[in-house]
């Protein structure tokens, strides 16, 4: 494209040149008979017609011509030492339509199988790990490519947003920079989760115009950093009208006053499910674990939930809180059973190993990348990976580290709920340094709550992934009210 405007540039230079000279040749030399003269000249007679005389148009003319051909020498004579390299440039203007007929052709190659976005949303873990361990790590070729926008989906999927963002960066560079749904809607997403919002900005030409899910980004952006996007008047209607939205709406508006279970029923879907654990997990927080647990089962059971193993992963870290060990083993070992490969579940069965409630550790043998950090080794190592993989995620330690501090604040402000609620501050529209000059940050959280912790929510392929929530959201703010009455 940018050959081409060279090219083009050029072309219509040379052209306009050409052009120009015939016309004063014409004027200059043929019969000036037919130019005005003396009178003829009317207003022009001593002015114009006194300097517009053949002798002086073919002067300009010879000018124009030797002016041309200089401005022509001046420009060729660098470039001939370019030559060399200019030779080693191969424009082929085949090359995308050559990789259209190969994208149309990879479902051919490959079986077409369900999208690892579907298996992720239904908590079929187990077949989505199966499928990416099967296919091959080889630096090249489609399946590489596969490969790399799996574990992208998987990265997005568990709030890893750093490795997220790496993948679809890789993945767009390795199809030439061919447009890929999802990862341009990941790499926009990211920038929202790691709180940088001038990268975000240029970011948006990436997604797909107006789709559903690009509305969502667009508001959760205009939610995060209204003066770098506001967000679109005329995309207001819409947003009205989509669930996701509505949930985000009601979680933010309850941000003020701490209220952590919704008001809005849960559907069950896989927003509904997202937020449903999100609402358990800062119940957890302010201690309300009982009534947590109460209406969770409540829920599975009107509306015949079988086989959810988030839900049954939520169950079990609530039988702990209230003391019923031996029901949360019985829970824990039947979701092993069904999914020994999930993360959530292996790291469920690791954390009862810690506090001693059961003896054995997660088996080596299923052990998957996208195992949840385990501190066993280190714990300085595991502070240090857990900052870079858990863009969302509050570090669960006793003592917090001070290099965590900012991200701790960053990634999600309902881990604080019991120190808001004990101090009577309220952090929105506060930053960081002045929250901390008459308050702490909590030293600890419930027990593997963040497995189910959850914040801001948008879909990517119809996969819900969390996107955090900044303690200095202020639902009071103008710009955020505005966005709130849609």
């Amino acid at each position: 494209m940018q050959q081409a405007k060279v090219l083009n540039f050029c072309f219509s230079g040379f052209a306009g040149q050409s052009m120009l000279l015939f016309v004063l040749a014409m004027i200059t030399f043929w019969d000036s008979a037919f130019l005005p003269q003396g009178s003829e000249c009317g207003v022009w007679e001593d002015n114009i017609c006194v300097i517009m005389e053949k002798d002086l148009l073919e002067q300009f003319t010879w000018m124009l011509a030797a002016g041309g051909q200089i401005a022509f020498l001046i420009i060729w004579y660098p470039s001939w030492n370019e030559r060399h390299r200019l030779d080693d440039i191969v424009l082929d203007a085949g090359a995308g339509d050559q990789r259209a007929i190969v994208h149309s052709h990879e479902d051919k190659i490959f079986l077409k199988q369900t999208s690892f976005e579907k298996l992720i949303r239904d908590d079929d873990w187990e077949r989505a790990i199966e499928r990416y361990d099967h296919m091959e790590a080889t630096p090249d070729g489609i399946e590489f490519a596969r490969r790399q926008r799996a574990k992208m989906v998987f990265d997005a999927a568990q709030g890893c947003w750093d490795g997220a963002e790496e993948s679809a960066v890789s993945l767009l560079a390795l199809r030439g920079g061919d447009s890929d749904t999802s990862a341009g809607l990941i790499l926009f997403a990211a920038s929202l989760a790691q709180r940088d919002y001038d990268e975000a900005r240029p970011r948006q030409s990436r997604m797909p115009q107006n789709s559903h899910e690009t509305i969502v980004l667009r508001w959760l952006a205009g939610i995060l950093s209204p003066e770098t996007m506001p967000f679109e008047a005329k995309l207001r209607p819409s947003a009205a009208m989509m669930p996701v939205i509505k949930m985000n709406i009601d979680l933010i508006k309850r941000w003020s006053t701490l209220e952590p279970w919704s008001s809005i029923g849960h559907k069950n879907d896989y927003i509904g499910r997202h937020f449903l654990l999100g609402d358990v997990a800062r119940m957890r927080i302010l201690g309300e674990w009982g009534e947590a647990l109460n209406r969770l089962e409540f829920w599975i059971k009107d509306n015949d939930v079988e086989g959810w193993v988030m839900g049954d992963v939520a169950r079990s870290l609530l039988y702990l809180d209230r003391g019923m060990k031996m029901t949360s083993i019985r829970i824990m070992n039947k979701a092993i059973k069904v999914a020994p490969h999930h993360p959530a579940v292996r790291e469920l069965q690791r954390l009862a190993n810690q506090i001693r409630i059961i003896d054995d550790y997660p088996d080596t043998m299923n052990r998957t990348e996208f195992d949840w950090i385990s501190p066993d080794v280190s714990r300085d190592s595991w502070i240090g990976i857990w900052f870079t993989r858990y863009t969302v995620m509050p570090l669960p330690i006793q003592d917090l580290d001070p290099r965590l501090e900012m991200r701790y604040w960053d990634a999600n402000g309902w881990a604080l709920a019991s120190e808001i609620k004990e101090s009577g501050a309220h952090p929105a529209g506060m930053t960081l340094r002045k929250w901390r000059r008459s308050n702490s940050l909590p030293k600890n959280q419930p027990l593997g709550n963040y497995l189910i912790l959850k914040g801001l929510a948008t879909t990517i392929g119809g996969m819900p992934v969390d996107i955090g929530m900044p303690t200095e959201l202020d639902p009071e703010a103008a710009s955020t009210v505005d966005l709130l009455n849609l």
